[in-house]
């Protein structure tokens, strides 16, 4: 998937020496979490992003020219213990998340503008103890996935008014179900003289009516 670079991005990732930084978005029920993997808080996008450094890792599929739904993997390590209570009481089946790579200028501060990598929604999350620790895995999915799934909407009057109430598109939808259409014919049935279906096929030619003249 092809993606525009802003000069700025372009300056860095061309230099001999560059910062590059991941920075996720989590929308838990129990609260949005904005983390990058530095050390510190950093500031973007008018919101401040904390730091886990070397104890977060992201993965996720390799991009390549087909459509596909590729998920992504977010891992913590050397979580608390004590912190998996909270973090087991979330349902985060279908919260936003996504994630952003960018760069950092000599200053540490972000060069404008980190591109989206991933978009998607969480799917379900694992927690693995140790001794002293925890890792917790959040498995998301792409939002490309529901291009798998049935739609659950109908072309009905019903539906349509969920969506837009007081559109009247669908109003008779239900009743054109096995309606019989006669597309460029007359619906006109003709009846052939008496006279004239006497002498059909005889051989004469004082017969007015032809066959051939029906539309």
């Amino acid at each position: 998937m092809s993606r525009s670079l802003t000069a700025g991005m372009i300056t860095e990732v061309t230099a001999a020496a560059w910062r590059p930084i991941v920075i996720a978005y989590l929308d838990f029920p129990s609260g949005t979490v904005r983390v990058w993997d530095g050390i510190g808080n950093l500031s973007w996008n008018a919101q401040t992003w904390t730091g886990i450094g070397t104890l977060g890792q992201v993965s996720f599929a390799a991009e390549n020219t087909e459509v596909r739904a590729n998920g992504a993997t977010l891992s913590l390590s050397g979580v608390d213990p004590s912190m998996l209570a909270i973090a087991l009481a979330d349902k985060i089946r279908g919260q936003d998340v996504s994630l952003w790579i960018g760069a950092l200028d000599g200053g540490g501060s972000v060069v404008a503008d980190p591109i989206e990598i991933f978009t998607g929604r969480m799917d379900h999350m694992t927690i693995t103890e140790e001794e002293t620790s925890a890792t917790i895995n959040v498995y998301c999915e792409s939002h490309l996935i529901d291009l798998n799934r049935a739609s659950e909407w109908r072309y009905s009057h019903e539906h349509q008014q969920s969506l837009y109430a007081g559109d009247l598109g669908f109003e008779f939808a239900a009743t054109t179900v096995d309606q019989e259409i006669h597309w460029n014919q007359k619906n006109v049935q003709k009846s052939v003289p008496e006279s004239s279906a006497s002498n059909f096929g005889n051989g004469g030619r004082t017969n007015p009516w032809k066959p051939w003249d029906y539309p």
